[in-house]
């Protein structure tokens, strides 16, 4: 390798960063609320725009991430980041309920070519440069940053949409079209011919196949489940808060904190995976889930209700490269690796959007404390018995070895 391939390939891991930072949704705290300014729409409105956008990235998910690692990771992510303007765009015209529709259906298109590839493109980067170790470490840090550097975004859009919806929503557009440039600066990582052999002959069953084979399948169920709990509780996040009468403007505040907090928790991602086994990290998450659902379900306090969100997206988001390190080391030399986390990320939109809708449903004809309660009864019971399913199969396997 040549010094300046090798100083290109550096480069990646800070452009990475930016892509990362650009890629944040700083109207993510506000759109539920706006949806709602729409007429006649409810919770099980915005549990059916989020429905049909997994419904998309359900359909899309796989293929993007096999087309990824046919066409080139590169190639994939400059197209996620030109989606993902569209969608902007989308909210920007919300002229009515559709609109916000087709906004999360050309954002779960983006999502769809992110997902898996900017793993796969950052891992296959680490290898190029023999820091494939540094992985955990280096992706937690991008990611980083990536929560952190956006600070002022997610405080300043909430404001500015108390002057104007369209007006926040509109600085984004500008953030999206930055990190679409970034992404066409990207330098693919050099793989060799027979990689770029076996890519093209192997079909997509083949790879389904190998991740039965390396015993990966089992945690994309278990990653698929919890997501779904998760997110259960956080799609309504902004509404509620919105229902117990926490002002708008602080909307930004709030997530920005969740934001800190997450960005902190990531930057440790390398350190504290040496804490944890596989197993004992995925009941870590399990617990701190039901906790979270708990809480909801008990609680009326308005300030305590934001904080419990708080928590559920760090537990959404700031462990996400520890699980993700674990990942990589079972798919270990893989050439499909963003096929087979866009298994994953296909699973998890399935699971997601059916749980999402539901929960529109269930507060839409209760309330939001007995929908938390509901998805805690049923989502804990399950995410337990997939985990002792996992945590034995593998004292079987150690044992068999």
């Amino acid at each position: 390798m040549t010094d300046e391939l090798r100083k290109k390939l550096t480069a990646n891991i800070w452009k990475m960063a930016l892509y990362y930072t650009f890629n944040k949704r700083g109207y993510a705290s506000i759109i539920g609320v706006y949806l709602l300014t729409i007429p006649n729409t409810t919770a099980q409105s915005i549990g059916l725009m989020w429905l049909i956008g997994d419904i998309t990235g359900l359909v899309l998910e796989v293929p993007s991430g096999y087309l990824s690692d046919k066409l080139g990771h590169k190639q994939a992510l400059v197209l996620s980041r030109f989606f993902l303007a569209l969608s902007t765009s989308a909210y920007l015209l919300g002229f009515n309920y559709w609109f916000f529709v087709l906004g999360m259906v050309i954002s779960q298109a983006a999502g769809a070519f992110m997902s898996g590839t900017s793993t796969a493109f950052l891992h296959e980067t680490m290898q190029a440069l023999g820091r494939e170790k540094d992985f955990t470490r280096v992706s937690g840090r991008i990611r980083s940053i990536g929560f952190l550097a956006p600070l002022p975004i997610y405080m300043g859009v909430p404001l500015l949409v108390t002057i104007d919806f369209r007006l926040g929503i509109a600085a984004v557009l500008l953030f999206d079209i930055i990190s679409f440039i970034v992404a066409t600066t990207l330098t693919k990582p050099p793989v060799s011919q027979a990689h770029i052999d076996e890519v093209s002959s192997r079909n997509f069953m083949s790879v389904v196949k190998e991740g039965y084979e390396l015993g990966f399948i089992k945690y994309l169920v278990y990653g698929a489940f919890l997501a779904a709990m998760i997110w259960g509780m956080t799609a309504y996040r902004d509404v509620y808060q919105a229902a117990v009468e926490i002002p708008i403007a602080y909307f930004g505040f709030i997530f920005a904190f969740s934001r800190l907090l997450i960005g902190l928790t990531l930057w440790q991602n390398g350190r504290m995976k040496r804490w944890f086994t596989f197993n004992s990290f995925m009941l870590f998450k399990i617990v701190s889930a039901m906790a979270i659902a708990t809480t909801l379900f008990l609680t009326r306090e308005p300030w305590v209700i934001a904080m419990t969100f708080i928590l559920a997206t760090v537990l959404l988001w700031g462990f996400s490269e520890i699980s993700k390190g674990f990942r990589m080391e079972i798919i270990g030399q893989s050439k499909f690796k963003a096929t087979l986390i866009s298994l994953g990320a296909l699973m998890g939109n399935i699971t997601k959007g059916v749980t999402i809708y539901l929960m529109g449903i269930a507060i839409t004809k209760t309330s939001y404390p007995e929908a938390f309660g509901l998805l805690l009864t049923i989502g804990g019971p399950v995410l337990l018995l997939i985990w002792t399913y996992i945590f034995f199969a593998s004292k079987k396997i150690a044992q068999s070895s």
